[in-house]
């Protein structure tokens, strides 16, 4: 990798802003899917 192709990439995610802020999304989204999971696996208790 050059100098110049990370200094693009960088310029690109600057400009991209809204698309990392979908994979931030997205990934708070995955984390909550997954906590869902993994609450709704664990044997429920009775409510008193």
């Amino acid at each position: 990798m050059t100098a110049a192709t990370i200094i693009g990439m960088a310029n690109f995610f600057v400009k991209s802003r809204k698309a990392s802020m979908v994979l931030i999304g997205m990934q708070l989204v995955y984390l909550a899917y997954k906590y869902q999971k993994e609450k709704n696996s664990q044997p429920k208790e009775i409510d008193g």
